[in-house]
């Protein structure tokens, strides 16, 4: 009977190592990653912190295709660095690796290195993106510049991560309006294409 009872106190405690660690790798900030909308309020803080621009959700639309998108669709992506490596990141400062884009006072350039940029995750975003997001942003005065915006989980099989992706500010070409249909953003291309002055 002592020895029963020994098998079935290490299986206990075998079943709650487990459990602990599959309850741990579940609940873990990897997979459990912010919503777009916190993703989007860190990237409009990040604007108002760098230039004092105030900008504003005009419209927001689900892509029901977001398979489609690419890198190409995006002009710089921004993003924490936790787990993936966004163009820019909004992190604590470190030095630049060599051929790295950093955004300075709203323009991108790519650096040569020797400077500062927040650290960054290793991997590249995963395309594509397991959800997006499409954003037409509004500055201040609304209406004074409109802005299109990707929101989109990157994820692998161990992490996701939110990534902001920016398109340009009003007028768009054809293939903005092209990309948009692409993922699935039909309204968001409809207001562009209804709205003459800002395409």
């Amino acid at each position: 009977m002592p020895r029963y009872g020994l098998v079935i106190v290490v299986a206990g405690l075998s079943a709650m190592l487990v459990g602990s660690l599959l309850v741990g790798v579940t609940l873990g900030p990897g997979r459990r990653p912010e919503t777009w909308e916190t993703a989007l309020q860190r990237h409009l803080a990040f604007k108002a912190s760098g230039s004092g621009e105030s900008w504003q959700v005009a419209m927001s639309e689900y892509a029901t295709s977001s398979v489609h998108f690419d890198r190409k669709m995006s002009r710089v992506s921004y993003g924490t660095g936790t787990h993936y490596q966004p163009q820019v990141v909004y992190q604590t400062m470190t030095p630049i690796p060599s051929d790295t884009r950093v955004v300075s006072a709203g323009a991108v350039s790519t650096s040569t290195g020797g400077g500062l940029f927040p650290p960054i995750g290793g991997r590249p975003l995963p395309y594509p993106p397991d959800e997006v997001w499409c954003l037409l942003l509004t500055q201040e005065p609304p209406g004074a510049t409109l802005e299109l915006v990707y929101v989109a989980l990157h994820m692998d099989l161990y992490n996701a991560e939110w990534a902001v992706h920016e398109v340009g500010t009003a007028p768009f070409d054809d293939a903005v309006f092209s990309g948009l249909k692409t993922i699935g953003c039909e309204d968001v291309a409809t207001m562009l294409t209804l709205d003459s002055p800002i395409r």
